[in-house]
């Protein structure tokens, strides 16, 4: 592994590793930029550089009064020092630090670079060593560049909007630009691009990426700050004496490529060294089911059977298990008895540790849901949660309204109490029940804006501890339960291992989707679920009369390009897999069959090739790291053309692959060659005729069904190796 490095220059610092290059020049009064770029070996950088030299650089800080984020150095910051070194998990490192002579405020940027990765990670700090609170800081960026590049070379790419997978074209550099997600900057002209990424700040905080045509370059800053207040006074960082604020992760990547190559150099960064490491078997299948009947484990055990022979991997009871909740069934009245972490007898008389004995002795993962933030508003009421743990704004405690659901109130996660007493309760639920999995669903929240000034975060300063408190319970847990999985509603890099960044941006095995979908949720007779839930649901055939094998399929693939969770959304039996009709049930088990033969490769790089003909179709490939094996999806949506192609320039040409279709039954396999997935490319005609039209003799209804398919290809490579 050749390793990273940092140092003190005679002009300022660098820090780097064989593959990336930042230097930065110190400057009377500040940082300078000097270079940004790829290493093409280790003494030799690559051609293209970034970076527009002699501009300023570092941290930009918005303070209470101006409009505009400014440089430290206008801020009442001065620049102090820079010192390099190693970080304490080995990784080089460089520390910038301004400092504030009049409220004593220390601004630490952290510069890191790992090894084998060409990508930069930025963090910081900001310490109060004063004796009365900090001036309001409302946002702070630890990453801000300015790039060297003509903005008309440069091509723009962030997430969808319409909720695609990958990075597309956000529309040309003009002005001031603002992103509320990863970007890529690409660089045609020389096959370059750079990625900028970091926190998007656990739905409490809002990660921000923002560009500006000025002067000789292009500025860029990203930091992970405050939503927008729709009322009251602005959030901000408000350190009180003896308190340091961390700056959530920013991180950039550079790449010779497009999207998809900056993409995976970004993800092979975070693989290595932020996200946790995946469980075995991961991404998982999930079964989640809920219900507030009183007969609940009766119930319960019947599905269970049922999640067994489908193939699912965790079984996991969502809201309503614990003490109080209801016993009305079918009403959805979740929040009633939210904040207890017993067991309801009533639904579970042999106890909910014997019923998690019986879900783990069929190999499958037990897990519960649990809402730290939010309680029932009895029990606040009755004393049990005492008045001081609660969220309040303008003396007025944070509730949740809604017509189906009992009051609830939000507790403070930066009161140091409410933190303490979740870490307590999660992990003794943990314990008793033997839990593999915790769907954490802060679905009650209404704001982390508490402006209590008794919980010793400040009046503005609420949303950034809840923030911290939120990390340090993820962080707790996991160093006590490192083998705890779940699913996290609210994404954290560095303490989720579903969702733990954008769900249409990271490679899928990093998903967990919830999926109530078609002939289970929003088409059931006397259903809650009136809004169309999934994309899948648009699929008027599967909700309106007969359809085929290859309807189906084309419906389930698309949720299992990721890890999912079938669930009954509203806790209406109703709603259960086990209640669709035969046909769906065989299907999705036929599909999650074939998921656990690739599911792995779903954690790893992820490509989006480009088809013969784009319109209406979609091609969505996964590779190993070392290409020994990769799965192929290909979806025809209305509006397509029954036939299309596609070339694969990933794989090496002198390699032999087995290539399997998911459409054709075993034996139809055959070998192709990286050279011919290149040139030859591979065609695909969808629906598939046999598994569309079947055996039988379909009337008209039958004819709209082979406007759309689907198909996935797997591909491994097989011993032997082609010689021109």
């Amino acid at each position: 592994m050749k390793m990273a490095w940092s140092e003190t220059t005679q002009r300022g610092w660098s820090i780097g590793n064989s593959q990336i290059l930042l230097e930065f020049e110190n400057k009377t009064g500040g940082l300078a930029l000097a270079s940004l770029c790829r290493l093409s070996s280790e003494t030799s950088r690559a051609p293209f550089e970034w970076a527009l030299r002699g501009s300023p650089a570092g941290p930009l800080v918005l303070v209470e009064g101006a409009k505009e984020p400014v440089r430290p150095e206008d801020a009442g910051f001065v620049f102090e020092s820079g010192q390099a070194g190693t970080s304490t998990d080995g990784a080089a490192e460089l520390v910038v630090v301004w400092r504030n002579q009049t409220s004593r405020a220390v601004l630490s940027l952290s510069i890191r670079c790992f090894p084998d990765t060409a990508a930069l990670e930025w963090t910081g700090a900001l310490e109060n060593r004063g004796s009365v609170p900090l001036p309001l800081v409302l946002g702070l960026w630890p990453l801000g560049l300015v790039l060297g590049q003509q903005p008309k070379n440069l091509r723009v790419l962030s997430a969808d909007p319409k909720g695609r997978h990958g990075f597309y074209d956000a529309g040309p550099l003009v002005g001031t630009r603002s992103f509320d997600n990863w970007l890529v900057l690409d660089d045609a002209t020389s096959k370059e691009s750079l990625l900028v990424g970091g926190e998007l700040g656990n739905g409490i905080l809002k990660f921000g990426a923002d560009t500006a045509v000025e002067g000789g370059g292009l500025t860029l800053r990203a930091g992970t700050n405050f939503p927008e207040m729709k009322e009251g006074k602005a959030q901000a960082f408000q350190v009180m004496p003896g308190q340091t604020a961390q700056l959530p992760l920013q991180f950039l990547a550079l790449a010779e490529g497009g999207a998809d190559y900056v993409g995976n150099e970004a993800f092979r960064y975070l693989r290595r060294y932020v996200m946790l490491e995946p469980v075995e078997g991961t991404p998982l299948a999930a079964c989640c089911v809920w219900l507030t009947d009183p007969d609940v484990e009766e119930l319960l055990e019947s599905e269970l059977a049922f999640a067994k022979r489908i193939g699912f991997d965790v079984f996991y009871h969502d809201a309503g298990w614990y003490e109080g909740s209801s016993l009305v069934p079918g009403m959805n009245d979740w929040a009633l008895g939210a904040g207890s972490y017993e067991e309801h007898h009533q639904k579970f008389p042999n106890g909910l540790a014997r019923f998690s004995e019986k879900v783990r002795a069929t190999g499958m993962k037990f897990g519960l849901w649990v809402d730290p933030g939010n309680v029932d508003r009895a029990r606040v009421l009755s004393g049990e949660i005492p008045e001081a743990w609660l969220a309040k704004r303008g003396g007025k405690n944070l509730e949740c309204h809604h017509p189906s659901l009992s009051v609830m109130t939000q507790l403070c996660l930066g009161n140091p109490d409410v933190v303490a007493w979740v870490i307590k309760n999660v992990a003794g639920i943990v314990e008793r029940y033997g839990l593999d999995w915790i769907k954490w669903d802060p679905s009650g929240t209404v704001t982390h804006a508490c402006d209590r000034a008794d919980h010793g975060h400040g009046t503005q300063g609420g949303s950034w501890a809840a923030w911290e408190g939120r990390l340090e319970i993820l962080s707790a847990l996991l160093a006590k339960y490192p083998d705890l999985i779940g699913f996290e509603c609210d994404p954290s890099l560095r303490y989720c291992r579903t969702n733990p960044g954008p769900r249409t941006l990271l490679p899928g095995g990093y998903q967990n989707e919830f999926m109530t979908g078609p002939m289970v949720g929003p088409y059931v007779w006397g259903s809650m679920a009136t809004v169309r839930t999934t994309d899948a649901s648009e699929i008027r055939e599967i909700t309106g009369g007969w359809c085929t094998a290859s309807t189906l399929d084309y419906s389930i693939r698309q949720h299992l390009k990721n890890g999912i969770a079938f669930g009954n959304i509203n806790g209406q039996f109703s709603q259960l897999l086990s209640r669709a009709p035969s046909g769906y049930i065989e299907a999705f088990k036929r599909n999650l069959h074939h998921f656990k033969d690739y599911r792995h490769l779903l954690l790893q790089n992820v490509w989006h090739p480009e088809l013969a003909d784009s319109g209406d179709w979609q091609a969505l490939l996964y590779t190993s790291e070392d290409l020994s094996e990769a799965v192929l999806f290909a979806f025809r949506h209305r509006g397509g053309k029954p036939t299309n192609s596609v070339k694969l320039a990933q794989f090496p040409k002198n390699r032999k692959y087995v290539l399997s279709s998911l459409n054709e039954r075993p034996g139809r396999e055959r070998i192709v060659s990286g050279s011919e997935l290149a040139s030859k490319g591979l065609e695909f005609e969808l629906p598939n005729a046999w598994l569309a039209k079947g055996d039988g003799f379909p009337g008209s209804d039958y004819d709209s069904q082979l406007e759309f398919g689907s198909d996935i290809l797997l591909l491994r490579q097989v011993a032997g190796e082609i010689h021109a």
